[in-house]
């Protein structure tokens, strides 16, 4: 059992999120209150917020500044590696990357990003649509 130090409610410890540098291994504040003082940090400032998530996003997932993402994006003259339509905030670039080796191919739209995911992100895949299409026409 643990004290909340923002509601000063008494609660089993599985009510609180862990935290390994702490002494008990959990978070001084549980899980209601952590939650409600999240909510009320991106209720002050949203847009903040979605940047600092998207920043986190390509940091992690693909080892991306802001910088170098924009720098992708400009080298591409904002337009689809694939089909060529310009980006725009309703076509946002995807960052496309190899999921073995992780290393980043380029910038996508949402279509051709899901198609070649959906083609498994293989050579063979794409090469046995073509001939598929082929085939048909």
């Amino acid at each position: 059992m643990k004290t909340c130090r923002v509601c000063e409610k008494t609660k089993p410890l599985t009510d609180f999120h862990r935290r390994t540098n702490s002494r008990d291994g959990v978070r001084l504040e549980c899980k209601v209150c952590h939650r409600a003082a999240a909510l009320k940090r991106y209720h002050k400032d949203p847009a903040r917020h979605i940047a600092d998530a998207k920043r986190y996003v390509l940091k992690r997932r693909y080892g991306l500044t802001p910088e170098t993402w924009t720098a992708l994006l400009i080298s591409q003259a904002g337009r689809c590696a694939i089909c060529d339509n310009p980006m725009c905030r309703k076509n946002e670039p995807h960052v496309d990357h190899d999921h073995d080796t992780k290393k980043v191919r380029g910038m996508l739209c949402s279509v051709c990003n899901t198609a070649i995911g959906q083609l498994g992100d293989s050579v063979d895949g794409l090469r046995r649509a073509l001939a598929y299409l082929e085939a048909t026409y």
